[in-house]
């Protein structure tokens, strides 16, 4: 059917609507009108633009708070990348503040040639310039381990999304920051002297 794409295109912009009013109420309404392309479509193997990237970023444990709604917007707001093994993509006091979301593969993280960290699928990197209000500058060098698909989050293009998404970007990549930062004190602790005792316990 000829007309699909077009219908499926209008589902998805009303779903994507900046202003809330304009938008769907709830995914009662938004299931209703994807069932009613779906029930128009000739080939039952029809399957709608971005569906599997879709479904990939939903399994993902930094998408668990995102709304259906706002993984569309992911999608139509970031990059999907792909480069091979060994490529720089972040250099340490860089002011880019674009940063990624590892969805295969595997990035290494080093500071003055030294290797801190390695990540995998679902971790993020790179987000220290989109943070740092005063310098905005890359603390950490990022380089492909292996051949690496990722989502890159372009902090321009991010401005022009709804408000829903940036304050879920912010809240997700915020704790995901705090908890790295607890995994690096950890194993920074494995080494380090013990503490010195209280004399009393604190009020």
């Amino acid at each position: 059917n000829p007309d699909v794409p077009e219908q499926m295109d209008a589902v998805i912009r009303k779903a994507l609507e900046k202003d809330l009013y304009s938008r769907y109420r709830n995914g009662a309404e938004f299931a209703k009108d994807l069932a009613a392309v779906r029930y128009r479509v000739l080939d039952e193997h029809y399957v709608p633009p971005d569906a599997a990237r879709f479904s990939q970023l939903r399994r993902m444990a930094f998408f668990t708070e995102f709304e259906d709604v706002d993984l569309w917007e992911v999608l139509r707001t970031c990059s999907w990348r792909e480069v091979d093994e060994e490529v720089a993509l972040m250099r340490e006091g860089d002011s880019d503040q674009r940063f990624g979301i590892v969805l295969e593969g595997r990035v290494e993280l080093s500071i003055q040639g030294r290797r801190v960290m390695e990540l995998g699928p679902g971790e993020v990197f790179g987000v220290q310039a989109w943070l740092d209000q005063l310098e905005h500058r890359h603390m950490l060098s990022a380089v492909s381990l292996e051949r690496l698909s990722y989502l890159e989050v372009n902090p321009a293009a991010l401005a022009l999304a709804s408000d829903e998404l940036q304050e879920r970007f912010r809240r997700q990549v915020a704790t995901a920051m705090v908890r790295r930062l607890g995994a690096v004190s950890a194993q920074l602790a494995e080494h380090a002297p013990k503490h010195v005792a209280l004399a009393q316990a604190l009020v």
